[in-house]
């Protein structure tokens, strides 16, 4: 039986960006802003995994609540966290593989869209957008 290349997988999990993301550049000195973002302290964390065992990711997996309320800006910051991050790791985009979570939906645009079927007295419709 022939040896497979094994893959590793760096697993990022309920960040939920948003006004209530712990991590920016308040409270922290100068000196130390270059690590404030969770991208930065993410690839400091791989580098050292890379230098004292060998592992460097294949793959991004972002999952859960990568979002805090489902909304556009926080989304933004999820992309810009996953640039920087595939960037530092010299991966490209299609290495990410993002699997939402419940805060990654605008519970009230589906409210708004199930308020709207019994307003009309229609059924919703799976997959039950907009969200």
């Amino acid at each position: 039986m022939s040896q497979g290349r094994s893959v590793t997988v760096l697993h990022v999990s309920d960040t939920q960006f948003g006004k209530e993301h712990r991590f920016g550049e308040e409270g922290l000195t100068p000196g130390d802003r270059r690590h404030s973002s969770l991208a930065a302290r993410t690839l400091k964390d791989v580098r050292h995994l890379e230098d004292e065992h060998g592992l460097r990711p294949d793959l991004v997996v972002a999952s859960g609540d990568l979002a805090e309320w489902g909304l556009p800006k926080e989304f933004k910051q999820v992309q810009e966290f996953l640039e920087e991050l595939t960037d530092g790791l010299g991966l490209s985009r299609d290495r990410v593989v993002m699997v939402p979570g419940n805060h990654d939906v605008s519970r009230r645009k589906c409210r708004r869209y199930f308020e709207e079927c019994e307003d009309n007295d229609t059924e919703p419709i799976p997959p039950y957008w907009p969200k």
